[in-house]
Parts: structure tokens; sequence; C-alpha cells
């Protein structure tokens, strides 16, 4: 009982916080829009490739496994692909929260210019 008094309080004191928008998201902002949209982009395109290349490698596909520049482990390939696109992935959550950001700010200093 008192760790449902506990949550319902703190969760009211965060709505009651979360009327300052405005202000405490503008903290939260740490590139422009325009680089979070460039990053998000980039970001997807790595992801995409990355999974791409590391189910080839770990599907031992042929033409990636011949030659004299070929890799001797293919599954450890395949396993750096595919941490390299994890790592993308969390940057374009951070760059779509970024984004989702500066959308918030801007619909909020569009309401009050009219004031």
């Amino acid at each position: 009982m008192l760790y449902n008094l506990s949550v319902v309080c703190s969760v009211s004191l965060i709505m009651s916080r979360s009327r300052n928008f405005p202000e405490m998201s503008s903290k939260l902002i740490f590139v422009s829009q325009g680089t979070a949209a460039m990053m998000s982009f980039i970001s997807t395109c790595g992801v995409i490739f990355l999974v791409i290349m590391g189910s080839l490698y770990a599907a031992a596909y042929e033409p990636f496994l011949e030659g004299h520049d070929a890799p001797k482990d293919h599954k450890l390939v395949a396993r750096g692909c595919f941490v390299s696109a994890f790592i993308y992935a969390m940057l374009l959550v951070v760059c779509l929260g970024q984004n989702y950001l500066h959308s918030k700010v801007n619909s909020q200093q569009q309401r009050f210019t009219g004031i």
C-alpha cells in the first residue's frame, strides 16, 4: 500500500512539472534540428547496411568468403556487423529523441507567440 502511494505521488509530481515542458526540454537539446535529422538518416542507412552485411556473413555467402582478402572467421565478422548496427540503432534513438524535443519546443513557442 505504501509503495502504491509513493508511485502515485511521484507520478503526480512528474505531471505537475511537465507543465514547464519547454523549459525542461530545451535543456535536453544538445544538437540542432538539422544535425539531428541528418544523423537520423545516416544512422538508418548504417543500420540497414550493417544488418544486411552481417546477415550475409552469418549465412556464409560465398562471394564474401572467397579471395585473398576474405576474413578467416566469418561468424566473428557477422557479430561485429551486428554490434555496429546496434550502436547505430542507439544513435538513431537519440537523434529521433532530439527531433521530437525540437518539434515539441517549436510547437510550444508557436502557441505562445500570439499571446
